[in-house]
C-alpha cells in the first residue's frame, strides 16, 4: 500500500523503512531539491514526471550512498509539497502570501489577517 498525502511523518518514515538518521538526510535532500523547484518558479503539480523520476533518482542516488534504502515515488510525491512549502524567502507559498496579508495578527495565534483596505489604510 502506498504512502497517502495525510499520513504523518513517523508513518512515511515506517514505510520508507528509514532510521531516523536516514530520515533526517533524505529530508535534507529533498530541502535541495525543493529550492532547485522555488528557484525554477515551479511547485510539485508544475514539474513533469520526467524531473520528477530525475528527482527520485537523484534523492535516491544520494541515500545510496549513506548505505540507506532507496524510496518510491510515492514517498517522494508525499514529502516534496511539504518541503517546497517550508522554503522561506525563495518564493514558496509562504512568500506568495505574504503579499497579500497585511501586518495586522488580531487572530488567535499570532496569524496574520488579509490586507483590509478600512482597518490597515494609514490614516
Amino acid at each position: 500500500m502506498g504512502v497517502k498525502v495525510n499520513d504523518k511523518a513517523e508513518d512515511v518514515r515506517g514505510k520508507a523503512q528509514l532510521d531516523p538518521e536516514q530520515w533526517r538526510q533524505f529530508k535534507d535532500f529533498t530541502k535541495e531539491e525543493a529550492k532547485i523547484i522555488i528557484r525554477n518558479g515551479d511547485s510539485w503539480v508544475g514539474v513533469s514526471l520526467d524531473k520528477k523520476k530525475e528527482i527520485l533518482e537523484r534523492v535516491n542516488k544520494k541515500l545510496k550512498e549513506d548505505h540507506a534504502p532507496e524510496v518510491g515515488m510515492d514517498i517522494i510525491d508525499w514529502r516534496m509539497p511539504k518541503a517546497i512549502k517550508r522554503i522561506p524567502g525563495l518564493g514558496g507559498a509562504s512568500e506568495q502570501v505574504e503579499g497579500e496579508l497585511s501586518g495586522s495578527t488580531n487572530e488567535p495565534g499570532g496569524r496574520r489577517l488579509p490586507w483590509d483596505p478600512t482597518r490597515d489604510e494609514d490614516v
